[in-house]
């Protein structure tokens, strides 16, 4: 399935299996939320540190070659859905997976703006 014809919910799904996965390739142990209102979408723990992580998918790549990934929270309470800035001094660690290469990035949350995260290819 090529990833313009998933909706959001099945691309989120998808980047949060391809980063546990590169996560536990990579000697990390997972902490996972157990509802779906929780403000993290995971926590890891490697080498005495423990890492805040937001997880975010993209396809759109600019024609200067750098990936694009939209920072926003969304988050549901009460059948109201709610549209956040990114605050990156909320996260550790922010876990890229960009669909087109199959690859995940990892990128110091600080590196985030309120609405954009660029990565280089």
């Amino acid at each position: 399935m090529q990833s313009s014809s998933m909706d959001r919910k099945t691309k989120g799904r998808l980047a949060e299996a391809k980063v546990i996965a590169y996560l536990i390739e990579n000697e990390y142990e997972i902490y996972l939320p157990f509802s779906n209102n929780s403000k993290y979408d995971l926590i890891c723990y490697k080498d005495g540190a423990i890492k805040r992580i937001s997880i975010k998918f993209t396809s759109v790549k600019k024609l200067s070659g750098t990936w694009v990934v939209e920072m926003r929270q969304i988050s549901r309470r009460n059948n109201h859905i709610n549209i956040d800035k990114f605050d990156s001094s909320e996260y550790d660690l922010i876990a890229v997976y960009i669909s087109p290469i199959d690859k995940v990035v990892l990128v110091d949350a600080i590196k985030a703006t309120k609405l954009a995260l660029y990565i280089k290819n």
